[in-house]
């Protein structure tokens, strides 16, 4: 990796220094065209931590309801339960992209691509 230099080590504090000095929340940063560099997109550290408490709470809850629904009420097809989980997920995701809540790239055969190692691994 490339050292800072004391220039951009002074950029980034002044950075830090503007960040906390805000009032208001910053708008959302707008999400990279597709074909753009994503590493453009900066997020602040308080988005990034949101953004890990939430997915640390849905994993919770789906591991709590999977419990709940196949052994206090034993349901029988627990492939049935995980595939309505992903159908629900999709149109959840569909309908808050619709209403530009979310921001995310559109499926596509070179994003299937980037992702198809993590549910190998």
């Amino acid at each position: 990796g490339r050292r800072l230099s004391y220039g951009d080590q002074e950029a980034i504090t002044e950075g830090l220094k503007n960040e906390v000095e805000l009032q208001q929340p910053a708008a959302p940063t707008p999400a990279p065209e597709v074909g753009e560099d994503s590493a453009a997109v900066v997020y602040s550290n308080f988005t990034c931590l949101k953004a890990a408490a939430l997915y640390s709470a849905t994993g919770i809850g789906i591991t709590m309801v999977n419990k709940i629904v196949l052994s206090v009420y034993k349901f029988p097809s627990p492939s049935f339960l995980a595939l309505s989980q992903v159908i629900v997920t999709i149109l959840l995701l569909g309908t808050l992209k619709r209403f530009n809540m979310v921001q995310f790239e559109d499926v596509s055969v070179r994003s299937c691509k980037l992702i198809w190692p993590l549910p190998v691994f």
